[in-house]
C-alpha cells in the first residue's frame, strides 16, 4: 500500500471539510444603512441613563455660560451592528462651543444595544439630541413626592385631556397602526412653570414621537399651580406617559401638514374633523358671551328636588360647535347632582347656532366648556 499516497489523500479531504465548513460558517455581512428597524437601537439601560451620562460628562463652554447661550444640539450618527458609534456629525448645532462639545460628548458615549432587523444586528442611523440649559442658581432641591402635587391649571379639565387634544401625529411611520408610548420627566418649579423636560424612555425610540411629546410639554410652562411641602412651594419631578396610538385616526381621511422643530422639519397627520381645543378665532354665541348669560338666565328651570335638598353649585358642561355652528355632543364634566346635571344639559342642548371657530380662515370643530351655576336665592 502507497502510505504516501493515502496520506495526501487524507490531507486534501480534511483541507476540503476544512473549508467547507469555513465557507458555511459566514455569513453575507449587511452593509447597509437602515433608518427604521424591528428593534430600535438605544442607549444601555435607556434614554433616563443616556440623559445621566450627558449631565454627569458634559462641559458647558465658557464662553456659551458667559453668554447665556442654550438650546438643543442635534448629533447624527450610526450605530454599528456592534453598538458602536461611527460617522459622528453635526446635524444642526447652536454655536458657541456647544457643538463640539456635544460632540465630544458622543464619542465617549459606551456601545449602544444594536438595531435588529430580520433577527439580525444591523446599522441604523440614528439622532442624538443634547440640551445646554443654564439653571438659576437658587433653585433648590428637586423632590419626587410632595405633600400636595402640582395641579394643571392651563385647561378647565384634566392634564390628559389637554394632551390628547394637542398631540399631532407625526406621518412617515413605515408601521401602519403603531402604538407608541413616550414618558418624559419635567420638573415643576416653584412659579409653575416646567423645566428639565427630557425623554426617559420611549416604547419605539423614534425620535418623531419624543420630539412631539417633548414640543407639548414645553408649551405648558406656567400652567400649574406649584406644588407643596409643609405649606410651602417646592420643586418637583414628574413624570408622564403621552400615548400615540394610530388606531384612533384614519390616516387616509388625513390631510399631511409639514411643522419644524428646532429647525428641523417633520410631517404630521391632521385630521380634518378633528375636535381643537384652541384655534386662532374662537366660537362665539350669538351676542357674546352677556348674551350667552342672559340665555342660559332665562330658560333654566330650577328642578324642585334639587331645590327642596337645597343642592346648588356649577355643573361644568363641554360640548362641541360644529363647523356650521350647531352645538353636539354635550355632556357632563363635572356634574352637582343628577337633577341639576340633567337640566344643565338640558339648557345647553337648546342654545341657537354660533358663530363656529376658525383656523387659518376655515371654520373647525372646536371643544367648548361652559359651568352653568344654580345658586338658590
Amino acid at each position: 500500500m502507497n502510505y504516501k499516497r493515502a496520506f495526501q489523500t487524507v490531507l486534501f479531504i480534511v483541507f476540503a471539510l476544512t473549508n467547507c465548513f469555513q465557507v458555511k460558517s459566514q455569513s453575507v455581512v449587511d452593509t447597509n444603512i437602515y433608518t427604521f428597524v424591528e428593534i430600535m437601537p438605544g442607549y444601555p439601560g435607556g434614554h433616563y441613563s443616556m440623559h445621566h451620562f450627558i449631565a454627569s460628562t458634559i462641559h458647558y463652554p465658557k464662553i456659551a455660560f458667559e453668554n447665556d447661550i442654550t438650546g438643543i444640539v442635534y448629533v447624527s450618527a450610526i450605530v454599528e451592528s456592534d453598538g458602536s458609534l461611527t460617522n459622528i456629525k453635526l446635524l444642526k448645532g447652536i454655536g458657541y462651543g456647544c457643538d463640539e462639545e456635544a460632540i465630544r460628548i458622543t464619542t465617549l458615549m459606551p456601545n449602544w444595544n444594536p438595531g435588529v432587523h430580520e433577527e439580525k444586528n444591523v446599522r441604523v442611523s440614528t439622532t442624538i439630541p443634547i440640551t445646554f440649559q443654564i439653571l438659576p442658581e437658587s433653585t433648590g432641591p428637586i423632590y419626587n413626592n410632595a405633600h400636595v402635587l402640582p395641579v394643571f391649571t392651563d385647561s378647565l379639565f384634566d392634564f390628559d385631556y389637554y394632551i390628547s387634544t394637542n398631540m399631532r401625529y407625526p406621518a412617515g411611520i413605515s408601521i401602519e397602526n403603531i402604538i407608541d408610548t413616550v414618558n418624559i420627566l419635567y420638573v415643576v418649579e416653584t412659579d409653575g412653570s416646567l423645566t428639565n423636560v427630557f425623554l426617559r424612555d420611549s416604547t419605539s425610540n423614534l425620535d418623531a414621537f419624543a420630539y412631539e411629546a417633548i414640543r407639548i410639554m414645553n408649551k405648558l410652562s406656567g400652567a400649574f399651580e406649584p406644588a407643596y411641602i409643609d405649606n410651602m412651594p417646592v420643586r418637583v419631578r414628574l413624570t408622564v406617559s403621552i400615548v400615540f396610538d394610530y388606531n384612533k385616526i384614519d390616516t387616509i381621511d388625513c390631510e399631511l401638514i409639514s411643522c419644524k422643530y428646532e429647525d428641523i422639519e417633520y410631517r404630521y397627520y391632521k385630521q380634518e374633523d378633528v375636535v381643537c381645543t384652541v384655534v386662532e378665532e374662537m366660537p362665539e354665541f350669538p351676542g357674546g358671551m352677556n348674551k350667552l348669560m342672559t340665555f342660559l338666565g332665562k330658560n333654566i328651570s330650577y328642578p324642585m328636588e334639587a331645590k327642596k335638598n337645597k343642592e346648588q353649585g356649577r355643573v361644568f358642561i363641554n360640548f362641541v360647535v360644529e363647523k356650521d355652528g350647531n352645538i353636539s355632543n354635550a355632556k357632563v364634566m363635572r356634574g352637582v347632582s343628577p337633577s341639576l346635571n340633567a337640566e344643565a344639559l338640558r339648557v345647553i342642548n337648546l342654545m341657537p347656532k354660533w358663530k363656529p371657530g376658525t383656523q387659518r380662515g376655515k371654520p373647525v370643530r372646536v371643544s367648548y366648556n361652559i359651568p352653568v351655576k344654580f345658586t338658590i336665592n
